[in-house]
């Protein structure tokens, strides 16, 4: 056998045991009688033969036949009831019912009842249920106790089982009976309720009759209202949708009440109002249940109108939205009338506002009603709706008011109108004008007099036009000027007496005929058209003409042409004025010439030679040529004019000028521009060597001599020579420079020669004046700093004195020794500003430093152009006495640069001079100089400072050494005290003390350092024992 259950496999069931067989062959699910025991585990089956008791597990044997590749096969199926059981349970209480499941033939297979048993026959089944051949029914049966029991069945097709359904009739009818008693719970109370009520509800309705009665009245009344309203009204239900409307609204929308029944009003929206618009309306109605204001709808055949409109929200009696109640006027009449209205107001007002004339209004009592801008204006208020209600003597002067108002007296009590008086006034800020007045009565219908109406017109430009026409009459009859007027087409139709003067026409000789009798020919047919094109497009042109007097006598006339218009801008005449101004341009050209020649030579001066050398360089670039621009000098001028005097002087210049022209080719350009010096303009040059044959010939023109009297006079040339183009952009004044350069450095190297220009040496020059300003501003920032070294006597190790030495605290490079910038400003004045700057410096610290308990003298060093300066020993005086807390010998001066001292007697003066103001001198660098010894002899010095050259190598130089003992010999020999600089080891100031020198000072001892970390040093300074040991005994 195979099974489901592997423990029942190879097991063998004789199905008989549980099913007899059937009678006839049929593959039909057999349904056995239940058995004991779950499944066949233990390969048996039971020994009883009889269904199973009711409190033991059970199962129902169930099988089919069936046939497969010819073969017989039998399956069969345990099946355990207790699932369907447990599940019957779960739906139907047994003591309300039972579920049976029995076979056909009356064999109970399971059941919800455990009072049954599994396999007990049930005959009733065979005998109620299925004697009808019919697959349901239901039946009620009686059992012996009293019981009634509804009993329903239904019997499978396909399978021999039939479904029993056993109900108490109790349990059935249980919900309908609790129903029931739930029901006369609540009925009865509410029947007598309902008595109570329907004699409430009669009540009611007798007074709902009454009130019935006079709603239809009033409904009545409200109709007959509704459809006589001018008005139209709208009635429309919660929604909006129109439920009724009256004859009026038809009227005025061309719609009929049928056409907008179950509507809503917006068919009758224009499009003219947003979506913003009806929100609004919606929301005001909403939240105060009513909305009123104006908008544009349009009618049935789409014209527009003007329509007011009131909302309001009806409610019923419990507070809810019922009803909207519209009513609608068309008011497009009405706006129609405001519009208008608006419009002439509007129109006036502008009238009153933009009018050039005076109007008013008065009232009968003489006050203003309504008045025009342009009277408030000369009257100096800002509106005219500030005239209303005022009088003449608020609004005017007194003295034209008084005038206004006397004329004003016959139109109020006479009614006769002022016509044309011409009237004085005046405006805001006092100017006096003139006014064309009339003034009219104005009547009421019994025909009083009840005001005026005035147009005063401003007739002052009109005045003034006649007085100008008057002045203008005057002034061609009496003016020094020509005045020439023509028509359009030049005909002359008259002209003044000064027009006669000038040219010898007379008036009758020039009237009818066409100003070009009158032409020079020295303008061209082009000059004449661009005046015609000015006269045209501008309405006017003034220049200069030369003309042609009666007597053919050519004169320069200063001309003006002006077009004459009308008062609608059309052009009628045009008006000429002229004056001679022949004598004018004859001076004019007497003062070019001198402005732009030389006087003496009369060659081009400097102005002339800037333009000319300027449209050199502008054709030498179009061309792709060279120019050279030659400075010259002439050499020995000076002593010519010293000694034989300026006219002697005069007379070289002309003729030297005359002959250096011509050694010019033709185009070149010869000019002088001061004194002795002259420019020459070489053009059209196709390289540099070109030049050179002139530039000989000039040099032979001026060396040649030229006789003055008795006397012949001679002199050279030195000449610079420059080119353009070069490889940058140049101007002309720095060709000229250049030039000038170059004849500097001729002079230079002998005279009587030319140079030409070196752009290398030129940028060197450049450099090193750029570096002199740079050094300047650093002056004038502050930027230079001192620093201090200090000097002390080497055998007993206290300290002397300190040496100042400048350095550069330069804002990019950093701090920059002396050597990076002093060579800079050798033989400047700038070196005597330093100088002097480092003087006022190391005062102002040796200042400070005695405030701060320490008093040390302090040397500085003094250039040869400083020395020498004619006013040194001055300028030194104003400086100490700046400082009156400093004695004088604590300064002491170092000599540098002695091989460059010129007068050396002067110099041993003035250092002399300090002596006696107590300032002290050293010669700094001793030996270094090829006449050290004669500075020695000769310049009263207190110190000889020995370079650091020879200290730094005396060492490993015998020369240095032997140097040394030398200067130290001398130092002795003259008296003289010696310091060595340079001292930077323990061994060379052993070797200076062994040589008799005591003072040092070098980065042995101490490098130089500011002010305040030199106070430092000071403090903390012990001389280093070693070098002690080897001073002389």
């Amino acid at each position: 056998m195979a099974s489901s259950n592997p423990a029942n496999v190879g097991i063998v069931v004789a199905p008989h045991n549980y099913l007899p067989d059937a009678q006839v062959q049929q593959d039909l699910l057999r349904i056995g009688v239940p058995w004991a025991g779950r499944d066949f585990a233990d390969g048996r089956v039971t020994s009883q033969h009889q269904p199973v008791a009711t409190d033991e597990h059970s199962f129902i044997p169930i099988t089919q036949t069936q046939h497969i590749d010819g073969r017989k096969l039998r399956l069969l199926i345990a099946l355990n009831p207790d699932y369907f059981l447990n599940h019957m349970s779960s739906v139907l209480d047994h003591a309300d019912g039972t579920v049976e499941i029995l076979r056909y033939d009356g064999i109970l297979l399971m059941s919800t009842n455990p009072d049954e048993s599994a396999g007990s026959l049930h005959e009733y089944v065979v005998r109620d249920l299925l004697q009808g051949q019919v697959e349901a029914g239901a039946l009620e049966q009686d059992y012996e106790n009293d019981a009634q029991v509804l009993t329903a069945f239904r019997a499978s097709r396909l399978y021999p089982f039939v479904v029993v359904t056993h109900l108490a009739r109790t349990a059935v009818l249980r919900p309908w009976l609790t129903e029931v008693k739930t029901l006369l719970t609540v009925l009865l109370p509410v029947m007598l309720a309902i008595v109570f009520l329907t004699i409430a509800f009669y009540r009611r309705q007798m007074e709902a009759a009454a009130q019935r009665d006079e709603t239809e009245r009033l409904l009545r009344i409200n109709a007959t209202v509704f459809e006589a309203s001018s008005e139209a009204i709208i009635i429309t239900d919660a929604q909006a949708n129109i439920l009724s409307v009256n004859t009026a609204f038809c009227s005025i929308t061309g719609y009929t009440e049928q056409e907008v029944q179950s509507r809503n009003p917006r068919l009758l929206s224009s499009g003219q109002h947003d979506q913003t618009f009806y929100a609004h309306m919606w929301a005001t109605l909403t939240q105060t249940g009513k909305w009123q204001g104006e908008m544009v709808n349009h009618r049935k055949d789409g014209t527009p109108f003007d329509a007011h409109i009131s909302i309001t929200r009806s409610l019923n009696r419990h507070g809810q939205l019922q009803h909207y109640v519209g009513v609608m006027t068309d008011i497009s009449q009405q706006k129609q009338n405001d519009t208008l209205r608006n419009e002439l107001n509007r129109d006036f007002v502008s009238f009153l506002e933009n009018t050039s004339d005076f109007i008013y209004f008065k009232d009968k009592d003489g006050r203003f009603r309504f008045a025009s801008q342009t009277l408030a204006d000369i009257t100096g208020n800002a509106s005219w709706r500030d005239l209303i209600g005022k009088h003449d003597l608020e609004v005017f002067p007194p003295e034209t008011a008084r005038i206004y108002h006397h004329e004003e007296f016959p139109i109020f009590h006479d009614g006769k109108p002022l016509l044309n008086k011409i009237d004085p006034y005046f405006d805001a800020q006092g100017h006096k004008g003139w006014v064309s007045t009339n003034k009219w009565p104005l009547f009421d219908s019994a025909g009083n007099v009840v005001g005026l109406f005035g147009i005063s017109r401003d007739i002052t430009a009109q005045k003034q036009n006649e007085a100008k026409l008057e002045l203008a009459a005057s002034v061609f009859s009496n003016s020094r000027e020509g005045i020439l007027i023509t028509n359009l087409d030049g005909t002359i139709i008259d002209v003044n007496e000064a027009f006669s003067d000038i040219t010898g026409y007379s008036h009758d000789e020039v009237i009818g005929k066409n100003p070009r009798i009158m032409n020079s020919g020295r303008q061209s047919k082009e000059h004449y058209v661009a005046m015609w094109q000015d006269l045209i497009l501008k309405g006017h042109w003034y220049g200069e003409v030369w003309n042609r007097r009666k007597t053919g006598e050519v004169y320069a006339e200063m001309l003006t042409i002006s077009t004459v218009r009308n008062a609608q801008g059309q052009a009628m005449h045009y008006l000429a004025l002229f004056s001679d101004i022949t004598m004018i341009k004859e001076h004019e050209q007497k003062l070019e010439h001198i402005a732009h020649y030389d006087t003496l030579t009369n060659l081009p001066n400097r102005v002339l030679l800037a333009d000319r050398l300027s449209q050199s360089m502008t054709q030498a670039h179009r061309r792709g040529q060279k120019l050279a621009v030659v400075f010259l000098d002439l050499d020995g001028f000076k002593a010519v004019n010293d000694t034989y005097g300026h006219e002697a002087g005069d007379q070289l210049l002309m003729a030297l000028s005359l002959r250096m022209k011509q050694a010019l080719r033709e185009g070149d350009t010869l000019a002088r521009i001061g004194g002795d010096e002259f420019v020459a303009v070489l053009v059209d040059l196709t390289d540099a060597t070109e030049c050179e044959p002139i530039l000989k010939r000039l040099l032979c023109a001026a060396a040649e001599p030229i006789q003055f009297g008795p006397t012949s006079l001679q002199v050279s040339a030195s000449l610079g020579v420059t080119f353009y183009p070069q490889g940058h952009e140049m101007d002309a004044d720095q060709l000229q420079r250049q030039a000038d350069q170059a004849m500097y450095q001729a002079k230079v190297s002998g005279k009587n020669r030319y140079h030409f220009f070196d752009a290398e040496h030129d940028r060197s020059v450049r450099g090193h004046h750029e570096s002199l300003e740079r050094i300047r501003q650093a002056l004038e920032a502050g930027e230079f700093v001192l620093y201090y070294q200090p000097k002390i006597n080497m055998q007993t190790g206290q300290l002397i004195g300190a040496e100042a030495l400048i350095r550069w605290q330069h804002p990019e490079r950093g701090l920059l020794a002396p050597g990076q910038f002093l060579p800079t400003i050798e033989n400047h004045s700038l070196a005597v500003d330093l100088g002097e700057w480092v003087i006022n410096q190391a005062l102002g610290q040796m200042q400070d430093w005695h405030g701060a308990g320490l008093d040390l003298p302090v040397s500085v060093n003094v250039g040869a152009r400083q020395l020498q300066q004619h006013d040194f020993v001055l300028r030194l005086q104003r400086i100490l006495s700046a400082y009156p807390g400093i004695q004088p010998g604590c300064l002491e001066l170092e000599v540098l640069e002695t091989s460059a001292l010129e007068d050396i007697d002067l110099v041993s003066q003035v250092i002399e001079t300090c002596r006696e103001l107590g300032v002290m001198f050293a010669l700094d660098d001793f030996g270094t100089g090829y006449s050290s010894l004669t500075y020695l002899k000769r310049l009263p010095v207190a110190q000889l400072k020995i370079d650091r050259s020879f200290v730094s190598d005396m060492i490993d130089n015998p020369d240095n050494l032997a140097i040394l003992q030398g200067v130290v010999g001398l130092a002795k020999a003259f008296n003289r005290e010696v310091i060595a600089e340079g001292v930077e080891s323990v061994a060379q100031g052993r070797i200076l003390l062994q040589l008799g020198c005591e003072l040092g000072q070098g980065f042995g001892i101490a490098r130089p350092m500011s002010a305040s970390s030199f106070l430092l040093w000071v403090s903390t300074w012990r001389q280093a024992p070693p070098w002690l040991e080897s001073a002389p005994t």
